[in-house]
């Protein structure tokens, strides 16, 4: 597989195994009563939500090199810019993509 594919499939997986993930975790503080651990939870998966869409309107290709890929992801994480609000109260994690290994 070539790396831009890779990186771009791991972004989208990462992106949809977290977003089930912590709306599950919602879910169940809301059956359960937890109000204040949902409203912790509730902006982690609209941000996760609004950066895969963000991730799934490009392609690998069409980037020239995974330097470009990864600047691109990086700044999806920072800031998406989907249309999706996720609130003023939202601060989207600095940490970066990066490959493992």
């Amino acid at each position: 597989m070539d790396p831009r594919t890779a990186l771009h499939t791991s972004a989208r997986r990462y992106c949809i195994e977290h977003h089930n993930t912590w709306f599950r975790r919602y879910s169940e503080g809301m059956s359960g009563g937890a109000q204040s651990d949902a409203d912790s939870i509730y902006p982690r998966y609209l941000v996760l939500a609004a950066i895969l869409v963000d991730v799934e309107s490009v392609l690998p290709t069409d980037f020239v090199t995974l330097a470009d890929l990864r600047d691109f992801l990086g700044s999806q994480e920072r800031q998406p810019t989907t249309s999706l609000h996720v609130g003023p109260e939202v601060r989207v994690p600095s940490r970066r993509w990066q490959r493992s290994g």
